[in-house]
């Protein structure tokens, strides 16, 4: 069944931290990334909770975001075969207007960012499993296909146009920590 919870362990200690608003994690130096978020070198970590010791493993993409099963199998997947892990912090947002960052754990600068309103699904390993630490969640978004990039997927447009297709991607997570 779908939780919003992370995974379970009675061996770690939390170290979430709640923000609060002093001024002193106010952005910087704003950039745009590949799907229009507005990114900062320190981005604004005012009330949000900042969850350590996160490690993404990866993402892949999904063809049924709200299946727990297909999460399931990639977090089996990029759990065991994730060549690059990376430690990360998560900072979560109060509110379901902001935005869910990963953030690089030494210097708190913005790896990527996913807009609340387009996490569609969140599942947690099966417990007693080998993905008990591990969680996942899909986003959508929106890609722009040239004419020859839709003809290679079996789509006839005319010529010079465009094409938009939804695409649908989970991002996979583990934590040994039991509270995250």
């Amino acid at each position: 069944s779908p939780v919003q919870t992370a995974p379970n362990d009675s061996n770690f200690i939390p170290e979430s931290i709640l923000i609060s608003n002093n001024g002193e994690n106010l952005a910087k130096t704003p950039v745009k990334d590949d799907i229009g978020l507005t990114k900062m070198h320190r981005p604004d970590l005012t009330n949000s909770i900042l969850f350590h010791r996160v490690t993404y493993l990866g993402s892949a993409s999904v063809n049924a975001p709200r299946s727990e099963d297909e999460l399931n199998r990639n977090m089996a997947i990029l759990n065991e075969q994730s060549k690059m892990p990376i430690e990360v912090t998560l900072c979560v947002p109060d509110n379901s207007n902001g935005v869910v960052r990963l953030l690089d754990p030494q210097t708190e600068l913005e790896i990527t960012s996913y807009r609340v309103s387009q996490i569609l699904f969140c599942a947690r390993g099966p417990a007693n499993t080998s993905l008990v630490h591990c969680w996942a969640f899909t986003t959508s978004r929106i890609t722009t296909l040239t004419n020859v990039q839709s003809q290679q997927n079996g789509n006839n447009s005319e010529t010079g146009q465009t094409q938009h297709e939804l695409l649908y991607q989970c991002q996979v997570f583990r934590c040994e920590n039991q509270e995250t």
